[in-house]
């Protein structure tokens, strides 16, 4: 029903991946084209949701109009811009309520999600001591100064010794039943269905694992010998449609890091149930490991999570060797009264003061209280609210910016005024390309120049507390260049790993409907122009559409950035091209040079994390690294990049 709308603003392509599931994005149908539809859909819904959908149905049947329409590998999802509380009148009548919860590090969540009170909820009340603080030892093997194979499997080998040998009980808590099903060989997998199972024979002692969890990280009480060993394995984006679109949509904000550090505190709380409790905690997976070492997101965590992570993380800096961490795990395991001792003393200067975000708390609220007007009809309201609320000096980062915007533009359509809702929508996504395309093509903006280059990739790697996380981010971003993944997921991968070498770079052509799949400015007069075609089968020749969409291109970026010397490139299997195509002045990056690219820059970032250095000693180093290993502007171009050959035909 909607396919021809996302090819209207040019994502049919994603579209087509995700429902054939080669990829993971959830995608939104664009709220314009729900309105005109949503009645139909309701009244196809209608013959079956009673029976399937017992108790969601009654709660939007009638609220179809508030509603995001989501499309993933696994569902078509129709959930509201917020929870209906007020469709509870127990709830919403009750002059007083009790919220409760050991992990929450922002209280917005409580505005957003129930609509309480923005003033009550500005002043919490919190415990004046730690005495239901648990011992943790948590420690991040892609931390330690191991080879990427230890790295790999050290989480495993200490699940099996600590489940086998010492016969307690190990977790591990996984994002999705696709990760879960990764770790299959030592464990066994609990999907729903085997849960409760999973947890009796835990706490009976009947098992000591090691069981995986799949988007578990809340309700679990694993008290003692339960689980003396708990690993998380990979971030907790979410655990349905919508929170994944969301974890995508503000990837980076404020908002959406609270929302992260919570499933990360929850998760790390279901083996320590009281003060008398310990646990090991093992931190996994690139994109875990990269996001606790981004400084910023610290400070998202309570201050007792944030003491016993740093603990952990100055011990896992300190081993080198699968030995040593055995070592290490054992005085946790064993009650050592040199790690007991250390751990109390660091915890008991842990401040427990609530940490106020009044920023947060105004979105959450600015939000909850523009659903009600839109459900009472007051359309117009809500445009003037929020636009006075985005001229305000709220210190907001444009991602959150635009979801508000965006916000409004729903606002106008509900209201029949296309013409606001369209300068609404184009407004929200000038300041988040990861909103809905809008239906008017949004002006071409410009990248900026790029300074110096090792200047650039120092403020990235400054970006983490710890600097070996920059490195476990370099895994995540190109563990996706590869032929199976999606274009989506190559062009956005292949756009990091440039501002990952110093460049600017952007993808024009899915951000703006304009020019090439990726391009790179390398410096003040040079740039890739860059066309990804990294699905072909390994011996398909560059045909000439292909090479015409490419010229396309070049000409299109001679126009935009005409001081600069465009180089045409594509990424392609091989450098080999049909007889019809005349190749001159274009190169390819083949998926062979590509890897060796992504090896060398690999190189750089282990070198420059290795050892911490001054600035200036960094910056020294890093200009070597870059010399030496062909990363440069212009060693980049001349090693990496092939002329085209005609293919022979016979």
């Amino acid at each position: 029903m909607f396919r021809g709308e996302f090819g209207k603003v040019g994502r049919q392509g994603i579209f087509d991946d995700v429902v054939a599931r080669e990829d993971y994005s959830v995608l939104e149908v664009p709220y314009w084209s729900w309105k005109v539809r949503s009645n139909e859909i309701r009244q196809m819904l209608s013959r079956v949701a009673q029976d399937r959908f017992p108790f969601e149905w009654p709660l939007i049947r009638d609220c179809f109009d508030v509603c995001h329409a989501l499309i993933s590998t696994r569902d078509f999802s129709i959930t509201p811009w917020h929870p209906l509380v007020d469709m509870f009148p127990s709830c919403e009548n009750c002059p007083k309520r009790v919220y409760m919860s050991a992990t929450v590090a922002d209280d917005s969540s409580i505005v957003r999600m129930f609509d309480a009170d923005i003033e009550s909820v500005s002043k919490p009340i919190v415990p004046t001591s730690l005495a239901g603080v648990g011992e943790r030892m948590i420690l991040a093997p892609g931390l330690m100064m191991l080879g990427k194979d230890d790295r790999e499997t050290i989480a495993s080998s200490a699940a099996k010794w600590v489940a086998e040998s010492r016969e307690q009980g190990v977790v591990i808590l996984a994002p999705s039943s696709a990760i879960a099903q990764q770790w299959s060989e030592i464990a066994e997998v609990a999907e729903r269905e085997d849960f409760a199972g999973a947890i009796e024979q835990l706490v009976t002692r009947k098992s000591n694992g090691p069981f995986v969890f799949p988007n578990r990280y809340d309700g679990i009480d694993l008290p003692g010998e339960s689980c003396r060993l708990l690993i998380i394995a990979g971030l907790p984006r979410g655990s349905n449609s919508y929170d994944l679109y969301k974890a995508t949509a503000l990837e980076g904000s404020g908002t959406i890091n609270t929302t992260i550090a919570q499933r990360v505190e929850q998760g790390m709380g279901r083996g320590t149930r009281g003060a008398g409790d310990h646990c090991a905690i093992l931190l996994v997976g690139d994109d875990l490991v990269a996001w606790i070492s981004r400084d910023v997101n610290l400070n998202f965590l309570t201050s007792t999570t944030r003491t016993q992570l740093k603990i952990g993380t100055d011990l896992s800096r300190e081993i080198s060797n699968p030995s040593q961490f055995g070592e290490t795990l054992k005085q946790c395991l064993d009650r050592s009264p040199g790690w007991t001792e250390y751990h109390a003393e660091e915890l008991a200067d842990a401040t427990s003061e609530a940490l106020i975000n009044s920023d947060n708390l105004n979105v959450a609220h600015h939000e909850r209280r523009c659903l009600r007007l839109v459900l009472d009809g007051y359309y117009e309201r809500v445009i003037g609210l929020i636009e006075k609320y985005l001229s305000d000096d709220h210190k907001l980062d444009n991602r959150m910016k635009g979801w508000i915007c965006e916000l409004a533009a729903r606002a106008a359509s509900l209201w029949g005024s296309e013409e606001k809702a369209d300068q609404l929508q184009r407004d929200a996504y000038s300041l988040n390309h990861s909103l809905l395309r809008p239906r008017v093509a949004v002006p071409y903006k410009t990248v900026p120049v790029p300074t110096n280059q090792s200047n650039a990739i120092l403020n990235e790697l400054l970006k983490f507390e710890h600097r070996k996380g920059i490195v476990a981010h370099f895994e995540q971003v190109t563990s996706l260049l590869t032929p199976s993944a999606s274009s989506n997921q190559f062009e956005e991968s292949l756009k990091q790993l440039g501002e990952l070498l110093g460049f600017t770079a952007q993808r024009p052509d899915n951000d703006f409907g304009v020019g090439p799949d990726v391009l790179w400015l390398l410096n003040d007069s040079s740039a890739l122009i860059i066309e990804v075609k990294s699905r072909k089968k390994l011996d398909n020749p560059l045909n000439k559409d292909e090479h015409g969409q490419l010229l396309n291109s070049a000409q299109w970026f001679q126009t935009i950035y005409p001081g600069f010397a465009g180089c045409r490139v594509v990424v392609h299997p091989n450098n080999l091209t049909t007889d019809s195509v005349v190749p001159d002045d274009s190169y390819a990056l083949t998926l062979d040079k590509l890897g060796t690219l992504v090896g060398n820059t690999r190189e750089l970032l282990t070198n420059l994390s290795s050892v911490p250095m001054g600035r200036e000693t960094t910056l020294a180093k890093c200009d070597e690294d870059l010399l030496a290993l062909n990363l440069t502007p212009d060693r980049l171009v001349k090693v990496f990049l092939e002329a085209f050959e005609i293919k022979e035909s016979h």
